[in-house]
């Protein structure tokens, strides 16, 4: 193990000129997929997307709705305006895995018409 300048412990695989060379963080794969029905979240509006199962390992969102117009932001529920991941028509992001965390979310119109946005999770 190494203590990088984070401050957070990784495991080295091996050194190379001196420098230790981490090992990529894993993550056992869940067993099955959910994916509930699309979240449909009117034009400015802010709406929670569905809960996180307590045994799901990522989730996956994706912008499935509205067009070239539409920018949805992804965020923790309760953040706030202007914060999150600003997503575009079939844009995603994942979160969870080896090295990320797993909150409710909520989505914001920001432009564009109403939308749909797609929340998958990966369960064990």
């Amino acid at each position: 193990m190494t203590m990088p300048r984070n401050g957070f412990v990784q495991p080295v695989e091996g050194v190379a000129g001196g420098i230790p060379i981490p090992v990529a963080a894993t993550v056992e794969p869940g067993t099955t997929i959910t994916t509930p029905a699309d979240t449909a979240v009117g034009v400015g509006a802010t709406v929670a997307l569905p809960a996180i199962p307590a045994n799901a390992r990522r989730v996956t969102v994706q912008i499935t709705g509205g067009d070239s117009t539409t920018r949805v932001r992804i965020r923790e529920v309760g953040a706030g305006a202007g914060r999150g991941k600003l997503l575009s028509l079939l844009g995603s992001t994942i979160y969870g895995g080896a090295d990320g965390a797993l909150e409710a979310l909520e989505a914001e119109n920001v432009t564009g018409p109403a939308t749909t946005v797609m929340a998958q999770f990966e369960e064990d």
